[in-house]
């Protein structure tokens, strides 16, 4: 007898498994951004805090080493730097707690920390 590459109980267990998965990403990129701060360093220095939830048009700041951030919307990016690679302004637009983009020629990182302290980041065991 001739066995079948995928029976019915297989197919169960894999939609399953994809129902779960989409459930988690779907989780995880609607978490919750209340009280998100964006917080800009440079050479370890923090040199500006910036709530998310005050941010509702677009602004944008020049820190001293010439680079320049665009908050808009709840978000932060970075807009201009002088770096010669440009993976800075690459990372693209900083939203959620955890978000981090830095500048390594200007020593400039960018992150956002604080949000929903309720959300389980990660675990060890």
């Amino acid at each position: 007898m001739k066995r079948k590459w995928l029976s019915k109980p297989d197919l169960i267990i894999i939609l399953i498994l994809a129902v779960v998965a989409a459930g988690a990403l779907l989780w995880q990129n609607t978490a919750s951004a209340d009280g998100a701060v964006a917080e800009v360093t440079i050479d370890g220095e923090t040199v500006l805090e910036l709530p998310l939830s005050d941010v509702t048009e677009a602004q944008e700041i020049t820190l001293a080493n010439g680079v320049q951030l665009e908050a808009k919307e709840h978000t932060v990016c970075f807009l201009h730097s002088n770096c010669p690679d440009g993976l800075c302004i690459k990372a693209g637009v900083l939203e959620k707690p955890g978000d981090v983009a830095a500048c390594l020629p200007n020593k400039t990182v960018v992150s956002i920390r604080g949000g929903d302290k309720s959300a389980v980041d990660i675990l060890t065991y």
